[in-house]
């Protein structure tokens, strides 16, 4: 009798692979495991800094308008400062700040809801109706002096917002709820005499909105004294004392792009609503310097409020979804894209936001912009979007990071000369000081 005959089969031998334990379980694990703990993440800093270089090195030689900014020139220098936005991608990036299940179902599903919402009314077609006009502050504010711990005095002004998502609006009930949001909040300096004087309004980036860190950035107390200028820097939505989370801006930039479009409309009803206020007083000129976060606002407004006389975007983001979807690990991005979050739908949701819809009310002569080649953070193809929207306007390539700008001569000499050439000085015949 055969073996088959008696029931039994008898089977090949196993393949050696098969033999082996498997490993792909214990990889993933351990990656997880390195994912919690910060030094881990943060080392990875280095092999991605070392593929910017690569690619960089590879793409050397000038690019064309068309095709992109321009190519830096890879330095010791600058790849330390690329490793530190990398390390700092890399430590924002912790697994408990990731989407779970429900946020990916609830995100995705206010992202279509928006989108049928939106193009109903017809704003998908037409996006300039999706803004109202705010109404002018008139009396209802409140102004008390203070000062910084290093001695910087200034005004803190505030006042209710106003502002809230349309009936019916898809997550609008949630925004409603943060109660911190519903106060605005903005830092003024303001000379003591009655000459009428320009003014230029500071818009803060991400995770900011706090007073000395503000005015230090925007270099306040220097434009102050020898520019002649008054300051205004209002607190964006979400930062600052209108947080709701630990960190300022929790809630602004995530998964949840519908938060984003809220974010970035109540800027701009906020920040109008501040010009309206500054016009009150009679100035000989207003400008908007943003950067960052601040730098996609500047962008928007200087497509929404008539009769600005300088607009200077720094580091702009300008497109949401592009820089989410960029900065997302790929497990994020794909499920994203699976439930919608990400997508021709969230692209148009979020075009009523983004400075690439609107254009400038300004004259080209009057915008400016400025960007790192090594910006790891909103990245140089931002900047690049924005500069050929509006035009191809003036604009300053330093090579440096996100944060570069801070140290970097060259941009502070390029935003003085596009404040004072725009007549945003006391002085409008003065020389700036490009070294001080």
């Amino acid at each position: 009798m055969t073996a088959v005959e008696e029931g039994r089969v008898e089977m090949p031998p196993a393949p050696l692979h098969s033999q082996l334990p498997d490993l792909s379980g214990l990889f993933r694990g351990a990656q997880r495991l390195l994912a919690k703990l910060p030094p881990a993440r943060m080392a990875l800093a280095v092999p991605r800094t070392l593929e910017w270089a690569a690619q960089s090195w590879l793409r050397r030689g000038p690019a064309s308008v068309e095709e992109g900014p321009p190519r830096p020139k890879v330095s010791l220098g600058l790849a330390a400062q690329v490793a530190v936005d990398e390390s700092m991608l890399m430590l924002a990036m912790a697994p408990s700040r990731f989407p779970h299940r429900d946020d990916y179902l609830r995100g995705g599903l206010d992202i279509t809801d928006a989108y049928d919402f939106y193009r109903e009314r017809g704003w998908l077609d037409a996006p300039l109706g999706y803004h109202r006009d705010p109404p002018p502050l008139g009396d209802d504010y409140w102004i008390r002096p203070t000062r910084t711990l290093t001695g910087v005095e200034y005004e803190h002004l505030s006042f209710e917002s106003g502002y809230e998502p349309y009936p019916g609006e898809p997550g609008g009930e949630r925004w409603r709820r943060l109660v911190p949001n519903r106060t605005a909040h903005v830092w003024v300096m303001r000379h003591a005499d009655d000459e009428p004087r320009p003014w230029l309004v500071c818009l803060h980036g991400f995770m900011m909105g706090i007073p000395p860190i503000d005015l230090l950035t925007f270099r306040a107390r220097r434009l102050f004294t020898e520019l002649g200028v008054n300051i205004a820097v209002p607190v964006l939505p979400l930062h600052g004392p209108r947080k709701i989370g630990v960190m300022g801006g929790d809630g602004f930039m995530t998964y949840d792009l519908i938060n984003a479009v809220y974010g970035l409309t109540q800027s701009i009803w906020d920040i109008r609503r501040v010009i309206g206020w500054i016009r009150a007083q009679d100035p000989t000129a207003i400008g908007v310097h943003g950067i960052s976060l601040g730098g996609c606002v500047t962008g928007l407004i200087a497509g929404l409020e008539p009769g600005l006389d300088c607009v200077v975007a720094g580091v702009p983001v300008c497109d949401i979804p592009d820089i989410f979807g960029h900065h997302s690990p790929r497990v994020i991005r794909e499920r994203s894209h699976e439930h919608g979050i990400l997508g021709p739908a969230s692209s148009q949701v979020c075009s009523v936001v983004s400075p690439l819809t609107f254009e400038a009310l300004l004259p080209r002569s009057r915008r400016f912009i400025y960007a790192g080649l090594g910006d790891r953070m909103t990245t140089p193809a931002q900047a690049h979007k924005l500069w050929l929207h509006w035009d191809q306007p003036a604009i300053h390539w330093y090579p440096g990071n996100h944060a570069g700008f801070l140290w970097g001569r060259g941009v502070e000499g390029f935003v003085r000369q596009s404040l004072v050439t725009s007549g945003i000085c006391l002085d409008p015949d003065r020389t700036p000081d490009t070294h001080a």
